[in-house]
């Protein structure tokens, strides 16, 4: 129902409006809300002359959720462990827990310590040494549901990232990563009070970057990421009033950032000698702030104003991806597919919808339901390792939501340099043993004849 705000002498009276967009009537004369005119009329304000004015602004929900998502999709590529080939002790048994998790493959002369899994989970393991991995993504999908006086409000972004990191162990890896992103958020048309506006796209770059740790075992894994951005962004502003002829709008620019977490742990579960099951959970929060508009406006002599918000958004993805480790003479193909409830909303200081005047009257209107809180999410994933260890792979998905689908693609290249293989224990050689050297011939001595007795002649 329409209300009334009050400050000082001068009221604000708000007309019927739906998220994303804001319309307000403002009086420039005292008046009273739905008086009872001199004529037997009922109106909104009885003292001409009457000024009313119409403001429109996209939801404010809907930059701080597209971030949100931006991190989530930037999740997936940063955390996800790529296949490589592993290390293999032939001197051991296979049954070793070194040789556990891999089967016997072509090997390169440089590289003779280590070949190719076949075998479900063998591709944790890294020799050590840095690796550097340069990725790309996109998505989109709705965030406000339409209604009939309102359009519905989607966001859509790109962005770049980089991941450098060094394998410390045959188990532990750790390093740094950074990003760079552009998103549009297309707030909905409305039409209120009489004037209609036109849907509006706001633009938005954010960069940053942060920290990143994994811990993998045979059996099951975890990972976590921290990190903040820079948001730059736009926060479109249209206003029409009566007392002057189309609608007038601005974009000003302000600054804000993000603090981002995320999550990524999850088990494997052996299939057969070449596919595997990994049920895991990729949790994230972006903490937006983004600052304050402030739109001077010359024909109703008001200075109107977006003010700064601070949200924090949450995101899931909860599911089970299916593997299937191949190897290609001596190159390994990893096709993988996932299915998972995807979930998001925001977990506290939800930011409403306000706009005010230099005055300090303030009215909130409120807003419709977000459209990507909960649903099914589908993704596919291609990954290529050559000898050298060198990676690619692409990827691709969607989340089915009640109010509408959103995708999201990427791609990208590890590269392995530096380092040395890693340890695994060898069997001793035997001692060297002595070569057997024939017996030694017999010495014969000379034997000297027996004396002969002297016969005289006597």
């Amino acid at each position: 129902m329409p209300g009334t705000v009050t400050s000082r002498s001068l009221p604000i009276r708000l007309g019927i409006a739906a998220s994303p967009l804001l319309a307000l009537a403002l009086p420039l004369a005292p008046a009273r809300a739905q008086a009872i005119c001199p004529d037997g009329t009922e109106a909104e304000f009885c003292f001409p002359p009457t000024l009313s004015a119409n403001v429109y602004r996209p939801d404010a929900r809907l930059q701080p959720f597209g971030i949100g998502q931006s991190w989530q999709v930037f999740g997936r590529d940063l955390l996800e462990i790529l296949p490589q080939k592993v290390p293999f002790d032939p001197a051991l048994d296979p049954g070793n827990e070194a040789n556990r998790y891999v089967a016997p493959g072509p090997e390169t002369s440089s590289d003779p310590n280590f070949r190719f899994s076949t075998t479900p989970g063998a591709y944790y393991a890294e020799r050590t040494g840095w690796r550097l991995r340069v990725f790309g993504d996109g998505f989109g999908g709705p965030v406000i549901r339409s209604s009939s006086s309102v359009g519905s409000s989607s966001f859509n972004g790109a962005q770049l990232g980089l991941r450098l990191d060094y394998a410390f162990s045959r188990d532990f890896v750790a390093g740094v990563f950074g990003r760079y992103g552009r998103g549009w958020a297309n707030g909905g048309s409305q039409f209120s009070n009489g004037t209609s506006f036109g849907g509006t796209s706001s633009t938005l770059n954010w960069g940053g970057g942060g920290l990143f740790a994994q811990w993998s075992r045979p059996g099951w894994f975890i990972s976590g990421a921290i990190g903040g951005d820079g948001i730059s962004s736009q926060q479109p502003f249209a206003i029409s009033s009566s007392n002057a002829a189309g609608i007038r709008s601005s974009s000003p620019t302000i600054g804000g950032g993000a603090f981002n977490t995320a999550l990524n742990l999850g088990g494997r579960i052996k299939l057969s000698e070449t596919q595997l099951l990994e049920p895991s959970a990729l949790l994230g929060t972006s903490t937006v702030s983004l600052g304050q508009a402030s739109i001077t406006d010359g024909p109703t002599n008001q200075r109107w104003l977006v003010p700064s918000s601070s949200s924090t958004v949450g995101t899931a993805d909860i599911g089970v991806t299916w593997r299937a480790p191949l190897r290609d003479g001596k190159n390994l193909f990893t096709p993988s597919l996932r299915v998972s409830w995807l979930g998001a909303g925001f977990l506290g200081g939800q930011p409403a919808t306000v706009i005010s005047n230099g005055s300090g009257s303030e009215a909130t209107l409120p807003t419709g339901s977000l459209a990507a809180t909960s649903g099914l999410g589908l993704q596919g994933q291609l990954a290529y390792t050559l000898s050298d260890n060198t990676t690619f792979y692409v990827r691709g998905g969607a989340g089915l939501y009640s109010g509408g689908t959103s995708w999201d693609v990427g791609g990208g290249v590890k590269l392995r340099w530096g380092g040395a293989a890693k340890q695994v224990a060898v069997a001793p050689e035997p001692a060297p043993q002595p070569v057997p050297q024939p017996a030694p011939a017999p010495v014969v001595q000379p034997v000297a004849p027996a004396p002969q007795p002297i016969r005289g002649l006597w």
